[in-house]
């Protein structure tokens, strides 16, 4: 017999896929029409309006106090203004398959920062070894002579800052 969270937890699964791997398209095809930052601005205030109502409708607390509030704001500046804001910049050069791949380096960045700045979790050889690998294997992906992508730097080093800024804002 079928729990009943099943459902649930496959639905989820396909709406976490669906946006997550349609933002870089949507993000490509909205930089088209709108300045870059414009679009993220509206972007983030329509999900930010979404959340507000959903929490609100679940009971969540909202952050209480300056400190709290302080804290999340630098969040939000590192990962949304630094994370998001960079792409969507950045994507104005850059293809959105690239830009979905230069993003997938975040974990190699987070490991890296954990390691070095947190300490309670340390890169281990198999953990290194791992992130090693899924670096040279986006590096591979990324060869545009097997793919016909062109590369823009410009935009990969603006894509890279992103994926730093979203990993120090984790």
């Amino acid at each position: 017999m079928k729990k009943s969270g099943d459902g649930m937890a496959i639905l989820a699964y396909i709406l976490v896929s669906f946006f997550w791997g349609s933002t870089y398209l949507a993000i490509k095809i909205g930089v088209e029409d709108m300045p870059p930052m414009f679009f993220a601005g509206v972007r983030f205030l329509i999900a930010g309006l979404i959340m507000i109502v959903f929490s609100y409708i679940r009971g969540y607390a909202f952050p209480a106090g300056k400190s709290e509030f302080s804290r999340l704001s630098l969040i939000g500046l590192f990962m949304l203004l630094g994370g998001n804001g960079l792409v969507v910049f950045a994507e104005q050069w850059v293809d959105s398959g690239v830009a979905s791949l230069i993003m997938a380096t975040i974990p190699i960045f987070a490991g890296v920062l954990e390691h070095f700045f947190i300490r309670t979790t340390r890169l281990t050889l198999k953990a290194l070894s791992g992130l090693l690998l899924g670096f040279f294997g986006v590096y591979f992906l990324l060869v545009p002579a097997e793919h016909g992508i062109s590369i823009d730097i410009p935009g990969i080093l603006v894509l890279l800052s992103a994926s730093f800024l979203w990993s120090t804002g984790t």
